[in-house]
C-alpha cells in the first residue's frame, strides 16, 4: 500500500467575484477512466485516516479559500487586495459571513494567508514547517493545529469559505482500495463523513475500483444511500441495448395477426404458449 500522497490541481482565475454563491456540492463514485482535465484537484492514495488525507487536500484548496477571501475583500474593505493589510475582512468573515472555526481565528489566518500569498500556487507556498499560519490552516480538524482541533471545526473554517467562493471547486479522490478494506468500520465511516462535509461546498468524485464501489455499499448502504448525489462508474449501467423497451409487446402487430387467423383454434393455441406476463399484455388487444 502506497503512503505517499499525490496531489494536483488547477489554479482558480485570478478574476475577483462577490460571493455569494448558491451552487452546492456533490458526491459521487466515479470509475478510473475520469479524464482527469475534468477536475480541479486530484488526489490520490487516499486513505481513511483524516490526519493523513486532509493536510494536503487542504493545502490545494488554499487557492479557492484565498479567493473568496478576496470577493470578501472586494465586497467590504479593499485594503487587503491592494497588498497593504487585513483591515476588517476577518471581522466581516466572522460576523457576515459565518467563519467562526476556532473562535475566530480561522477567519484571522485565512486573511492572513490571502494578504501573504494569496496569488501564489500551492506549489511555490512555503512549508508548514516553515510557516505557522499555513500548517494551522491546512492541519485544521486532525487534532494535529495549535488548537488540537477536532471535526466540529471543519463546517465553519475551510468548507464555510469554499461555500462563500463563487467557484464551486471540482475534486477528484482516488482511494486506496487496500486501506479502505483493511480499516476498522468506524474509521471509514469518519472518512466519509468528512468527504460528505466537503460535498456541502465541492464537487467531490470518489474514483474507485468496481470491487472497491461494491464493498462500500455493503458495507455502507445507508451512507451510499443518502448521500451520494449519482454513480458516474459504469459497472451498474445496462448495456446497449438492453433498455426495456426492446420486450415491449407490438400490440398492433399481435391484433393483426391474431386476426389472420382462423376462427376456433387458431387464437387460444397461440395465447396458450405465451408466458404469462406477455398473455396479459396480449389481452388487452384481442
Amino acid at each position: 500500500m502506497s503512503t505517499e500522497l499525490s496531489v494536483s490541481y488547477n489554479m482558480p482565475s485570478t478574476d475577483t467575484e462577490p460571493p455569494a454563491s448558491d451552487d452546492q456540492g456533490s458526491i459521487q463514485f466515479a470509475s478510473a477512466s475520469s479524464s482527469p482535465e475534468q477536475y480541479d484537484v486530484i488526489q490520490t492514495d487516499v486513505s481513511t485516516s483524516r490526519r493523513s488525507f486532509l493536510p494536503p487536500l487542504l493545502k490545494e484548496l488554499l487557492p479557492w479559500m484565498a479567493k473568496a477571501v478576496k470577493e470578501v475583500s472586494l465586497q467590504h474593505d479593499i485594503r487587503l487586495l491592494k497588498g497593504q493589510k487585513v483591515g476588517m475582512v476577518d471581522t466581516i468573515l466572522q460576523n457576515e459571513y459565518d467563519v467562526t472555526a476556532i473562535r475566530g481565528w480561522y477567519a484571522f489566518a485565512a486573511a492572513t494567508f490571502t494578504l501573504k500569498f494569496g496569488d501564489l500556487p500551492s506549489s511555490e507556498l512555503p512549508s508548514p514547517e516553515e510557516n505557522d499560519t499555513l500548517a494551522n490552516l491546512i492541519r485544521i480538524g486532525t487534532g494535529t493545529d495549535e488548537s488540537s482541533s477536532g471535526f466540529d471545526e471543519l463546517a465553519p473554517g475551510p468548507v464555510r469559505l469554499l461555500d462563500i467562493c463563487s467557484r464551486t471547486v471540482s475534486v477528484a479522490l482516488y482511494l486506496d482500495e487496500e486501506a479502505w478494506r483493511n480499516t476498522r468500520r468506524s474509521q471509514r465511516e469518519e472518512a466519509l463523513r468528512t468527504f460528505n462535509l466537503f460535498a456541502t461546498a465541492c464537487d467531490i468524485d470518489l474514483v474507485v475500483a468496481p470491487t472497491l464501489e461494491e464493498f462500500l455499499r455493503d458495507r455502507h448502504p445507508t451512507w451510499c444511500d443518502q448521500h451520494l448525489t449519482q454513480n458516474n462508474n459504469t459497472q451498474n449501467h445496462e448495456p446497449p441495448g438492453s433498455s426495456s423497451n426492446q420486450h415491449e409487446v407490438d400490440r398492433q402487430a399481435v391484433y393483426n395477426r391474431l386476426r389472420s387467423l382462423s376462427p376456433g383454434g387458431g387464437r387460444l393455441q397461440l395465447l396458450g404458449a405465451v408466458p404469462l406476463k406477455k398473455g396479459n399484455a396480449l389481452n388487452s388487444v384481442i
